[in-house]
């Protein structure tokens, strides 16, 4: 031992028992053990070298049985133990735990002994001592013990030790003589042993008497029956039905009187227990001729002896001819028994008094265990299906007379008792008659039978042991606590008075749980009817049994028929006939079990929520209420079990008999004081309702249709609900403490949000709103607005609300959110202003206070809050500020009152509140739309609408924006567009400064603002020319503030495009818009209403007074021409937005005529901002710096002011006057130029050209109308000086118009020659033609006019009326010959070539191009061709690869060449020209000329540039 150096442990095998031992010769012992281990017995001791503790050893003494499941006591007597070691008894504690005895001392509870209870042979009941009793063990061990509840502690260890696997326990009223018995006692004998025992009791052998070989036999042979009973199939093998009928006929031959010894006659009685207990001694009873009525006798002979002992052998003998104790029982046999047995009712009634008087007088355990054991065989399942019907009936009404006397059993402290009292009940109940069942669910109450097995049905721990004891017990209780309380009012009243009603409410739940096996039916009765075979053997074996006795069978065979042989003749001369023996067997037939009483409610469900903690609002439920419960029900049959053992030692004075004691069921109830300080409103905790936000489950209709009966479950459920509501209310009104009533606010809340529609309207609505006006805690007034939002979930209570004024409440609570200061940073991208850690918002000064009948002030906010705390005002002092409309007591201004009168803590902050108001608001006017389902509108407008309107509403709303909350925003942007519908003071929504608080949003979350601006931008009358205006931009509220794009992407597209647009990054011909853009929007927003926003955290009543705000420029858009919905510049530029769809290119083309003339026709404002400054009395700034916004706005304010109307009737043209400066000075027109700018015309003529392009067919019908403005831009720019200096390329792009409008439509070709066109067009050409020379690149603007003008006349060619017209112009040949000199210039030459080709459609102009030598300059560049580049397979570009652009010059040459000839047919055909044939006839040889007509140019070329000799051409370096 690591703790005492003398001390040392053994350890012994098998249960692993410790044993200390100490002694300063500790080495010696040790050795000792060793030497003599080995030379003695012969076993090799083992010595470890591991060192144990005390603590160790203690908590390992008892090896395997150390653990908490072996040693937790299921029941506990106190008992004398008597010992030869002690010359008094020792008290001890005798403890029975799952599977062992275990012996204690009373006063420490410390384990003396353990030893476990399948080692117990038997059990010893002396005859002499009544409270006696020993304990033989099969290792000889001897206990003996003496205590007044001998049989109780004998009936339980009966029970135990059969539970532990010990099927050959009985109880003995001797101790066994050791040297009867042969074998030991924890070996069983062989079947040998058995058989000579047997033959002994049929026929003692000399000088053995009959008792004594009944006393042998009983030591010898096993208590649960003969081990080798059936007779082996063998031809030598010994009968032993034989054997065992006889020993039987030996036994109740004998006859017994009242002078037999009790002790032999509780022998001969176990001897006839352990032979029926076999098949043969079973079947005996009926079969055995005379034994059935021996036995009967005998038995009625041991049980007059008034013996307990004999008794219970007795009884325990016909329990063994009831039920088959050997396996392979027969169920026929069974019935054929149970009849015989129970035929007699005097013997039952007999029987069934005896069990009574042991009952009444608590005496004779034994006795009643084994009565239990026979009645149940006899009525209860699985058993009572083999009892035959009339006499189950008769029985089972025997049984039910004596009610009382199973209820006394519950309290046994037998586990078996309790048990097949329990199984009794419940055969009684379940198969009696109603009124029967009826009667013991009365005396279940009565005598406190129900919370008793309530008790162990919920308390019974199974968890932790696998005795199945303990889980049959409480299964059992659980069965027959639910068929107590089936159909029985009081029963349910108790489980009332018990139990939580929220664990009650788990009886109705449809769900199902994992069910515990069930331990009461165990007996597999079909398995029996179909007899199941064997089990299984090894096969060799029996094939080898199998021939054996085949050969037995045979030779037995031969023998009988030798045998009927010679008697043959004897059987004729008698006269007697061969009888051929027809065994019918007939079908087992078995009860059909009744259950005409079954309980239907869930108690599965129910015990499995017993075991688990709940928090719900009507269940608590843990640990310590599970503890008070089992305390209450402990306490209370402890009362009353005393109370009635006190009515048992008292009799009563008139008929001397026991006074029967009731139980008071009605007035007992469990209160559990762990919960008593929670505030419970009839089955609700508010506590935990208001934690959960729910109601929890027993007030959820589940299953129910909308169809239900007078009492539904449905409507059970609402109108519970409904009470519980008006509990609720009812305990509101009754409450002072405000802690209190907002509790009952807030279930109400609770429960109302859930069942409104099974409550209905709340009609004290007026009142409530009432109570939020006056109310000064702040805790009251956020639970009263809460209940407010859950009360308008029912239209019906809106109205009441706003009759009672709530709108003026509810907007008074939600200008508060301006005092909320501690709001959430969300980042944004556009945050432009940010406050430091250390900052502090200014404090206007606006208020106004009488004091002793005077006006005071203007104070701060923060000094009217030190004055109060100084108290030189009270809540009665009156005050005024802007946005009051009269002078008001301080406690009636909500900023004020919640801020210095209100009291308590707050539940929600001003931002919460402000939200939850606004959900009330927006979901009233939901209840009131502005049309109806047909679309109409609906007039007068709904009258919260119209409040909402108001003057003293509406601002107030909007300027919650300003807080910048995104919930806030979100929902008030929500709240506006409901209002504002189809509503008058729709055009009049600009004077709230709505648009420009939106906009200064920072938040993401802008989809509400994006519907609410959809709806109201273009709808404002913020200008006279504002609504009749069709330009987007001079209707919309949002041109000063937007670009064009935005206002148009909102308009066209809706706020969902809008919002992405708003969000994101663009920059595209449709949309340009960046955070950039966004922050710099918010800054010029923000500080022109930077005089405003700070006010309201000083008085969240003040009111803007609207201001336009500058014109907005934003950097990103200086260069920019907005047109119809694009960018002018990004959509021209091709290179970045080559194919950038327009959906409709008419309007487009359109819009972009219209700018053109806007542009041309501007002219320079009216108002010069010199004389603007001068209106407004400010002076021109020094620099030419701009005078600040906020400078220009005050001045603006203060001149308005000064001449409004309604202030100075004389000063009206004045204001207008004042308007129009500032108007000036705000919009973009103090930024535009004097007249109209050359960029912006390049990019209209950009854009016509890119629409004609890309969408000639939509535009081929159409006529173009631009023209004039066209030919008057080509003549004034051909007559400008500049025009080769020029950035902006106005000519050339002109120009190009003109080849695209003239390339999609023949209208258009005949306009522009009508308009004189062509001779404008030329008047350029010759221009810029005439200044081209060899240092002209392609990117000069006489070379670009050039290509352009070159191309118009190409495609006017086409058209008959335009060539007559070229013919007539003297000059346009020579000058397109002219441009074939310049063969640097590739392009241009091929734009020439393609001109030429096309003129060559007239005979007049091929002969003028014949004259000015256009032949002589086409025929060159057909050697410039490469032949080798076409057939390469290379990719090429022309703008990439000179030669490229040589190879396509040439190809057109050798077309136009064709079409001077004429040689070409089809859409190519042209005039024959004879003079050109025959030129290039004589230049490139006929048969070359031949090739034009037949073959594509590119075969041409090659031919010319290649070295050819054939018979039809000679062709080489030096003809070419």
């Amino acid at each position: 031992m690591s703790d005492n150096p003398q001390g040392f442990i053994v350890s012994m095998k098998g249960a692993d028992r410790l044993y200390m031992f100490s002694s300063d010769r500790k080495t010696e012992i040790i050795s000792k053990m060793v030497e003599l281990a080995a030379s003695c017995v012969g076993l090799q001791l083992k010595v470890s070298d591991d060192l144990l503790s005390t603590d160790v050893y203690r908590y390992k003494r008892l090896g395997k049985f150390s653990n908490d499941k072996d040693q937790t006591s299921m029941v506990e007597f106190l008992v004398h133990k008597i010992t030869p070691n002690s010359p008094e008894a020792v008290r001890k504690l005798l403890c029975i735990t799952e599977s062992c005895l275990i012996e204690r001392d009373p006063s420490t509870y410390f384990v003396c002994t353990l030893r476990p209870l399948n080692l117990i042979f038997d059990l010893v009941r002396p005859l002499d001592n009544p409270q006696e009793f020993f304990i033989e063990y099969k290792d000889g061990d001897v206990r003996r013990y003496s205590t007044t509840e001998r049989e109780s502690i004998l009936a339980t260890l009966l029970d135990g030790v059969r539970a532990s696997g010990n099927r050959d326990i009985h109880v003995r009223m001797t101790l066994m003589d050791r040297g009867k018995r042969i074998g030991p006692l924890y070996s069983p004998v062989d079947e040998e042993v058995e058989s000579t025992h047997l033959r002994f009791l049929a026929q003692p052998p000399p000088g053995i008497l009959f008792n004594e070989a009944v006393e042998r036999f009983n030591a010898s042979v096993s208590y649960s029956g003969l081990l080798h009973s059936v007779t082996q199939e063998s031809f030598f093998a010994e009968n032993k039905e034989k054997l065992i009928n006889g020993a039987l006929s030996a036994i109740v031959a004998r006859e017994v009187d009242s002078e037999t010894p009790i002790e032999e006659l509780a022998e001969q009685f176990q001897a006839l227990r352990r032979l029926v207990a076999s098949k043969a001694g079973f079947a005996a009873f009926t079969s055995l001729q005379g034994f059935r009525e021996k036995l009967g006798s005998r038995i009625v002979r041991a049980l007059k002896r008034n013996n307990e002992g004999v008794a219970h052998a007795a009884l325990d003998t016909l329990c063994a001819l009831m039920v088959p104790m050997h396996e392979d029982g027969e169920l026929k046999q069974e019935q054929i028994n149970k009849s015989s047995l129970l035929s007699t009712r005097k013997f039952l009634e007999s029987l069934l008094d005896m069990w009574c008087h042991h009952v009444e007088r608590g005496t004779g355990a034994l006795v009643v265990v084994a009565m239990l054991d026979f009645l149940n065989f006899a009525l209860s399942a699985p058993y009572s299906e083999t009892t035959d019907e009339k006499h189950f009936d008769t029985l089972l009404e025997m049984v039910a007379d004596r009610g009382k006397t199973i209820f006394r059993l519950f309290q046994h402290p037998s586990l078996a008792i309790v048990k097949g009292a329990g199984l009794l009940m419940k055969s009684i109940i379940e198969e009696g008659e109603i009124g029967i069942a009826q009667h013991m669910q009365d005396l279940a109450l009565s005598e406190a039978a129900l919370p008793r097995h309530l008790h162990i049905s919920l308390f019974t721990q199974v968890g932790r042991t696998t005795d199945r004891r303990l889980m049959t017990v409480r299964q059992l209780s659980r069965y027959l606590v639910g068929l107590w309380t089936t159909n029985h009012e009081f029963a349910h009243a108790l489980l009332k008075q018990i139990l939580p009603a929220g664990l009650l409410d788990f009886l109705e739940s449809n769900e199902a749980v994992p069910e515990d096996p069930d331990l009461i039916n165990t007996r597999n009765l079909e398995e029996l009817k179909k007899n199941a075979a064997r089990d299984q053997r090894n096969p060799h074996v029996e094939a080898i049994e199998k021939q054996l006795i085949q050969a037995e069978k045979f030779v037995e065979k031969q023998v009988e028929m030798a045998v009927e042989f010679a008697i043959q003749h004897w059987r004729e001369r008698m006269g007697m006939e061969k009888r051929e023996t027809k065994i019918k067997e007939r079908p087992v037939i078995l009860r059909k079990r009744r259950e005409r009483l079954k309980t239907e409610e869930n108690w599965h469900m129910f015990y499995y929520q017993f075991s688990k903690d709940h928090k719900k609002s009507n269940l608590l439920w843990n640990n310590k209420t599970r503890e008070e419960l089992r305390e209450s029900l402990e306490n209370e049959l402890r009362a009353f079990d005393q109370d009635r053992n006190m009515g048992i030692l008292n009799r009563d004075v008139d008929n001397h008999s026991h006074i029967n004691v009731s139980w008071n069921y009605q007035e007992f109830e469990v209160s559990y004081p762990s919960l008593s300080d929670e505030v419970k409103i009839g089955d609700y905790y508010l506590r935990v309702l208001l934690e959960e936000g729910d109601v929890g489950d027993s007030l959820i209709c589940e299953g129910t249709s909308p169809e239900g009966g007078a009492d539904s479950p449905k409507k059970r459920h609402s109108r519970k609900a409904f009470e519980f509501f008006n509990d609720l209310y009812h305990r509101f009104l009754l409450s002072s403490k405000p802690s209190m009533k907002c509790m009952c606010l807030q279930a109400m809340t609770v429960v109302y949000g859930k069942y409104y529609n099974e409550i209905g309207p709340f009609h004290d609505t007026k009142y409530i709103i009432a109570m939020l006006d006056k109310c000064t805690d702040r805790s009251e007034r956020d639970r009263l607005l809460q209940f407010i939002a859950k009360l308008i979930l029912l239209k019906g209570n809106t109205k009441e609300l706003i009759d009672a004024n709530g709108i003026r409440v509810l907007i008074d609570l939600l200008t508060l959110a301006h005092l909320h200061t501690n709001r959430a940073v969300i980042h944004t991208q556009t945050n432009v202003i940010e406050a430091g850690p250390n900052m502090k918002r200014q404090s206007y000064k606006e208020w106004y206070c009488r004091l002793s009948e005077k006006q005071q002030g203007p104070f701060s906010f923060d000094e009217i809050c030190d004055m109060y705390n100084q108290k030189h005002i009270d809540p009665n002092t009156r005050v005024w500020a802007l946005g009051l409309e009269t002078w008001r007591p301080l406690h009636s201004v909500a900023q004020l009152k919640w801020k210095l009168v209100g009291t308590g803590n707050v539940i929600l902050d001003e931002t919460k509140m402000a939200s939850l108001v606004l959900d009330i608001l927006i979901r009233i006017c939901r209840y009131s739309p502005s049309r109806d389902n047909d679309g109409a509108v609906i007039r007068p407008l709904p009258r919260v609408k119209r409040l909402l309107s108001e003057a003293n509403f509406l601002p107030h709303i909007v300027q919650l924006l300003l807080t910048f909350d995104p919930t806030l925003v979100e929902k008030t942007a929500t709240l506006l567009t409901e209002i504002v519908q189809d509503n008058p003071v729709l055009p009049r929504m600009y004077l709230t400064g709505v648009f420009f608080f939106l906009l200064m949003y920072t938040g993401s979350n802008i989809l509400p603002i994006a519907r609410f601006l959809q709806l109201t931008h273009a709808r404002q009358a913020f200008c006279s020319e504002a609504l009749h205006s069709k330009e987007l931009l001079q209707r919309s509220v949002l041109g000063p503030i937007l670009p064009e794009a935005m206002v148009c992407y909102l308009e066209n597209h809706g706020a969902e495009k809008f919002s992405e647009i708003f969000l994101g990054e663009f920059d595209t011909p449709e949309a340009i818009w960046n955070t950039e853009m966004r922050r710099m929007m918010i800054e010029k927003i923000a500080g022109h209403i930077s005089d405003f926003s700070p006010r309201l955290s000083s008085n969240t009543r003040a009111l803007y007074q609207y201001c336009p705000v500058p014109a907005i420029t934003y950097p990103q858009l200086e260069a920019e021409l907005f047109c119809n919905i694009f960018y002018l510049r990004h959509l021209c530029n091709i290179s970045r937005y080559p194919d950038w769809p327009i959906k409709h290119p008419v309007e487009l083309l359109k819009d972009v005529l219209q700018s053109w003339n806007n542009e041309i026709e501007k002219k320079p404002p009216s108002m010069s901002v010199e004389e603007a400054l001068s209106v407004l009395n400010l002076s021109l700034p020094v620099d030419n710096k701009q005078h600040e916004e906020s400078t220009i706005r005050k001045a603006y304010f203060k001149l308005a002011q000064l001449y409004h109307p309604d202030k100075n009737p004389n000063g009206r043209e004045k204001f207008e006057e004042v308007n129009r400066a500032y108007e000036f000075l705000c919009s973009r027109r103090v930024s535009t130029l004097a007249g109209p700018d050359p960029k912006n015309i390049v990019l209209i003529l950009q854009t016509q050209s890119i629409i004609f392009s890309r969408y000639s067919q939509e535009l081929e019908p159409y006529k173009y109308a631009g023209y004039p403005m066209l030919v008057r831009t080509v003549q004034l720019e051909t007559k400008d000086e500049s025009l080769f200096s020029k950035t902006a390329g106005l000519l050339s792009a002109a120009a190009e118009v003109a080849y695209h409008t003239v390339k999609c439509s023949a209208l258009n070709a005949e306009e522009l020659r009508r308009e004189g066109g062509l001779e404008a067009l030329l008047e350029a050409f010759s221009r810029c033609s005439g200044i081209l020379n060899k240092s002209s690149v392609p990117d000069d603007v006489a070379v670009q006019v050039s290509s352009n003008v070159l191309l118009c006349f190409t495609v006017a060619a086409r058209f008959q009326s335009c060539r007559e017209r070229v013919a007539q112009m003297a000059t346009v040949i020579s000058e397109v010959c002219r441009i074939l000199y310049f063969k640097h210039l590739t392009k241009l030459c091929y734009t020439a070539a393609q001109c030429i080709s096309a003129l060559a459609a007239d005979n007049d102009l091929q002969l003028q191009l014949i004259q000015h030598g256009a032949l002589w300059h086409l025929l060159l560049f057909f050697f410039e061709y490469d032949y080798t580049m076409d057939e390469g397979g290379v990719e090429r570009n022309e703008d990439t690869n000179q030669q490229e652009a040589l190879n396509r010059l040439a190809r057109e040459a050798v077309r136009a060449c064709s079409r001077l000839g004429g040689y070409l047919s089809g859409d190519d055909a042209t005039p024959s020209n004879n003079l050109v044939r025959a030129s290039l006839s004589a230049l490139l040889t006929p048969f070359v000329t031949r090739l034009m007509e037949t073959v594509p140019p590119t075969e041409v070329l090659k031919s010319l540039n290649s070295n050819t000799r054939n018979p039809y051409l000679i062709w080489d370096n030096s003809t070419r």
